[in-house]
């Protein structure tokens, strides 16, 4: 049988069905790699699979869960539905694609939207929210405490970028906003080296609001470059599930980490985590199933009981199946 993508012949019979790809659950990724080409290889695996049989149905493509509706069925055959995925296009998508698509913790992933929304608490940034409190600089006391001076120009933090490679395109260009900045940054520095900076930029604003805060002596520049280890220790363990299982005394009783191939999203990947670790606790002869997670949605994915042909809603059922 021959596939619709190039010139590589799969090795199946045309009898053969989709299960035939799966054992034990799982993507049969030697006969995948082994019957179609790299592309197509990789796109299956890709799919998430779960342990829930469940009927055939109409999915509509425009929805997350799949449902349709006669408005969105009417608005399209008018040629006036936009899919969701396409609705509020930000005139800086690039931006907002790029700063996501980085591999940097996610709290560093949240702390650079709020500065490209220039909504991180700075004393300015407080004062226009109608914060009782001064405008300048708490540490170098200049008039104005903005965005951008708190993290790359007061003069109580220029020690800690001097000897890195971010001094010179700091210096370079002009810009009237953050989110400018942040512009022309991007254009400065490649994926890898903006990595490294939007790390370095936070470990820079947590010493700060130590030495603000909590009183403690701002650090050598030396002594950031923990930062870097951060972002190494994150590289290294991206892709994997992390799982602890803890007894009601809260003895550890075990745990495992195991890689997971692409996550659709961050529920998702705790969703299958959740899930490995009740089929583990099954496996090993425990029936009494407690589930604690950080993640409210995904707790709220479990415990609402609607009916969801999505992947998130599928991966939920299975873990109540087995809960």
């Amino acid at each position: 049988m021959q596939d619709t993508l190039g010139d590589s012949i799969v090795a199946l019979d045309r009898e053969h069905s989709v299960s035939t790809l799966i054992r034990n659950g799982e993507w049969d990724t030697d006969l995948i790699s082994a019957s179609f080409n790299p592309y197509i290889a990789g796109e299956i695996l890709k799919i998430p699979l779960n342990d829930v049989v469940v009927r055939d149905s109409l999915f509509w493509k425009y929805d997350a869960k799949g449902r349709y509706t006669v408005k969105d069925g009417c608005r399209l055959q008018r040629g006036l539905f936009i899919p969701p995925t396409h609705q509020s296009v930000h005139p800086n998508e690039d931006w907002w694609s790029f700063i996501w698509n980085l591999s940097i913790p996610p709290k560093i992933h949240i702390f650079w939207w709020r500065i490209s929304h220039d909504c991180i608490p700075t004393n300015q940034n407080l004062y226009r929210q109608h914060v009782p409190i001064n405008e300048s600089c708490s540490l170098c006391n200049f008039s104005m405490d903005s965005t951008s001076h708190a993290l790359f120009f007061c003069a109580a933090i220029k020690h800690l970028w001097k000897n890195t490679m971010f001094t010179p395109v700091l210096r370079g260009g002009s810009h009237s906003c953050t989110l400018e900045l942040c512009l022309w940054l991007k254009e400065q520095l490649s994926k890898a080296d903006f990595e490294n900076f939007a790390t370095h930029t936070w470990a820079v604003w947590r010493e700060k609001q130590n030495a603000i805060h909590r009183d403690k002596k701002m650090p050598l520049a030396a002594d950031v470059t923990w930062s870097l280890s951060l972002l190494s220790d994150f590289r290294k363990s991206k892709n994997k599930e992390q799982l602890a299982v803890i007894p009601v005394k809260g003895r550890l009783l075990l745990a495992f980490g195991k890689q997971i191939n692409q996550p659709l999203s961050v529920v998702h990947g705790e969703l299958l985590a959740i899930r490995e670790g009740i089929l583990l606790i099954h496996d090993k002869g425990f029936t009494d199933v407690q589930v604690a997670s950080d993640s409210l949605l995904a707790v709220q994915a479990v415990t609402t009981e609607q009916e969801d042909l999505g992947y998130i809603g599928l991966c939920a059922t299975a873990i109540r199946k087995h809960m």
